[in-house]
């Protein structure tokens, strides 16, 4: 008999439009539907990567790594290599160290969909060409996107390119790296921001 008083009383609570609160964690398990207004205190919303809206507004918080070099990096001729990042614009989630694997911006377990852009500067050199990779993520110079330009004399050779949104495993795994290679026949400097300018990789994670 109480529960079905407990019923009415709600019922007609809900029709005339009254508020009820819920103190402490109310947790939803399926699809829920609010029929008014639904008040967030201090503590926000939690998502289930994690992340928690403490804001207003429909998007959730940017999540994602900026890393540049601010010196140059010498690259030997005809030798792929891997730039090495000393700098960190941003970096929301520790995805990158400055100590170890400085080469490697790591993807959070749990993410899905990732984008990725980068730029490279090479010095002025008239000799042979340029080549930037972007590996499969997780992979060492397995090219999944390559930029390449032969060079021009007295002209810094730069490079970049960006991605669409790129499905990753989410196994905390996986990693972004950026390869070089050039082919003038001797040592050529990238970044350092003078004559090549600068050189950055970032990685935004989208869901």
């Amino acid at each position: 008999m109480k529960n079905i008083l407990i019923i009415i009383v709600m019922s007609v609570l809900l029709s005339l439009g009254l508020n009820a609160f819920a103190a402490g964690d109310l947790t939803v398990t399926g699809n829920a539907t609010v029929n008014g207004v639904l008040n967030v205190g201090t503590g926000g919303i939690k998502f289930s990567d994690g992340s928690t809206q403490t804001t207003a507004g429909g998007e959730k918080p940017f999540r994602g790594c900026l890393v540049r070099r601010t010196t140059s990096q010498s690259i030997n001729n005809s030798s792929p290599t891997k730039i090495l990042f000393d700098y960190e614009v941003y970096d929301t989630d520790n995805m990158h160290s400055l100590v170890t694997n400085t080469d490697n911006i790591y993807i959070p377990t749990g993410t899905s969909k990732i984008r990725v852009a980068w730029r490279v500067g090479f010095l002025p050199n008239a000799t042979g060409y340029r080549r930037v990779s972007l590996p499969d993520v997780g992979s060492d110079y397995e090219s999944n996107m390559t930029v390449m330009a032969v060079t021009s004399a007295g002209i810094p050779t730069v490079l970049s390119s960006s991605s669409g949104v790129i499905p990753v495993s989410g196994t905390g795994s996986e990693y972004v790296s950026l390869w070089v290679e050039q082919t003038s026949g001797t040592n050529l400097s990238v970044g350092g921001g003078t004559g090549n300018g600068t050189v950055w990789l970032s990685v935004e994670i989208v869901e």
